[in-house]
């Protein structure tokens, strides 16, 4: 019976291919755990935004309660931004999303500088631009894996833009509680109002939906819980003459905590979407 020869290059084939798998995984999971951390912090960046939005607006129209949460927001944000700029420079962003983001931070300085020289509707409408900018870059494809279209859908756009519609309305609210005299802006608030209640229902059918997706969305489920909570605070909204006056401070703190509430829904979203694909790059 003939030897079989095998030479030296043969034992050494296997080994080279598993080592390359085991780079190729670790370097996606890296991008992963850039890109979620990036997310995050764009998200952190947003929430404060609008925060930010609402409270300088408040100022604005004379409150000068807010002027101290205004000044410590503004410092907030510069941080955020900071740290997203180091980060975006680690991720494989395409030049569309560069320049988006180079003209948001840009924005972001504008505005930082100029708000108390502005006019209180034309700061908020700049506000509102700057963090529709940022949540297109919320969703833009970043990652090392494509998402799955209706989970990501919900997490990256339909819970965030319904977030933003909340805060604007904060915002919009408080500032026609400051300015009893001008009616002008009821309508566009008894819009909204409808509006939100529409997306705050729309946003639980999909929760129901999802909840037996791949990612956790029952970490979403405690936002099914604020319907109450949130149709008591649109009670209060200014939308029309028969809504009693209320404090301004304390409508822009109800909104908070309902804002809040979505927020930390989003957060444990995107967390567990973060877990969900790296268990996909190890099946």
């Amino acid at each position: 019976m003939g030897v079989l020869s095998i030479s030296p290059g043969h034992h050494q084939a296997v080994p080279d291919i598993e080592a390359d798998r085991s780079s190729d995984s670790s370097g996606a999971l890296l991008k992963l755990s850039r890109v979620a951390s990036w997310r995050r912090h764009l998200c952190d960046t947003v929430r404060l935004l609008q925060q930010h939005r609402g409270s300088s607006l408040a100022c604005l129209d004379g409150d000068l309660r807010f002027e101290q949460t205004t000044s410590a927001l503004t410092l907030q944000i510069e941080g955020f931004l900071q740290c997203l700029h180091a980060e975006l420079a680690t991720l494989d962003a395409d030049a569309d999303a560069l320049a988006l983001w180079r003209r948001s931070d840009q924005d972001w300085r504008c505005l930082r500088d100029g708000w108390p020289q502005d006019d209180a509707l034309h700061s908020f409408e700049l506000h509102s631009h700057l963090i529709a900018d940022l949540l297109k870059l919320l969703k833009w494809p970043l990652g090392p894996l494509p998402g799955e279209a209706e989970v990501d859908a919900l997490l990256l756009d339909e819970l965030p833009v319904a977030i933003e519609n909340l805060a604007a309305l904060r915002g919009l609210s408080v500032h026609a509680l400051l300015n009893p005299e001008d009616v002008s802006l009821q309508g566009r608030l008894a819009f909204q109002v409808k509006s939100v209640m529409q997306e705050y229902r729309s946003l639980c059918r999909s929760i129901h939906r999802f909840s037996d997706e791949s990612i956790e969305v029952t970490s979403l489920r405690h936002i099914i819980l604020l319907e109450e909570r949130l149709k008591t605070v649109l009670e209060q909204v200014p939308a029309s003459p028969d809504v009693p006056a209320t404090d301004s401070q304390w409508l822009f703190r109800a909104f908070t905590e309902i804002i809040e509430r979505y927020w930390d829904g989003l957060d444990a979203g995107l967390c567990a979407m973060e877990r969900r694909d790296k268990r996909r790059l190890f099946q």
